[in-house]
Order: C-alpha cells, then structure tokens, then sequence
C-alpha cells in the first residue's frame, strides 16, 4: 500500500491506496500523519486476516459451523475448547473409519459359493445379524 499526496475536487489529500484481501482499498485523509498512521494499524490488523486466509476451505467451514453453533446455544469456542480439555481428558473418543468399515458385513456370503476365507461378523451389519434382524 502506499501513501501519496493527490488532488480531489480541487482539494490537496492524502490518499492511501492498495490492496486488502485481494481487493482494491483507497482510503482519504486531510494529512499525510493521520494517513500513515491508519496504514500502520491496517498493518498490524493483517495477522489475523493472514491467518484466516491461511485456512482450507473445510477449516473454514468447520470454524464458521462451530462458531454458528456455538451462538445458537449461548457459549462461546473458547469455553468449549476449555471445557473439552477439562472433561474430555483420558476419554476414548471414536476412530476415524471407512464407510466400509462401519457398515462391515454379517459374515459368511450367500452370494458366491466355496468361499474359502469366511470372514467374520463385523461393524453395524455383523451386530444386526448377531441379533437375528439381519439374515
């Protein structure tokens, strides 16, 4: 960004002109101070914009989901980071899995005849079978 000395409507002004999270920002000011002292703070502020823009898009959703959600039941991230690391210590939490994994099968396949390997019952079909629902 830089900061320049122009005239508008016949009026000698500051002008601080460049780009903003890829976008096109002119701001005006009466004196060449005041103008770099607005561009020194815009300065500052791009750590947070630089990091956001560092995000992929399914952090950023999962972070706007969070924060929505978060508002809708009247606490904010921060108290739920810090209640999850209070309560959720020594917790066993769910393992990331396949579709097929969670679905497994209900063992032996009616489908081909001689199968020399039966595998076993597993995942939600293995516990719908074991019950006698699935057959």
């Amino acid at each position: 960004m830089k900061v320049k000395q122009i005239k508008q409507r016949g009026e000698q002004v500051w002008l601080v002109d460049g780009k903003i999270n890829g976008k096109r920002k002119r701001m005006f000011f009466e004196s060449e101070p005041k103008a770099k002292a607005w561009l020194a703070a815009e300065n500052k502020d791009t750590t947070c914009q630089q990091w956001w823009l560092d995000l992929n898009n399914d952090e950023r959703v999962d972070m706007m989901n969070a924060f929505m959600r978060s508002r809708d039941e009247g606490f904010t991230l921060l108290s739920a980071v810090d209640s999850f690391v209070v309560e959720g210590r020594g917790k066993s939490f769910l393992r990331k899995m396949t579709l097929g994994e969670a679905l497994g099968n209900t063992g032996k396949d009616r489908r081909r005849k001689g199968q020399a390997a039966i595998p076993k019952a597993s995942g939600f079909l293995g516990d719908k079978g074991l019950s006698g629902i699935a057959d």
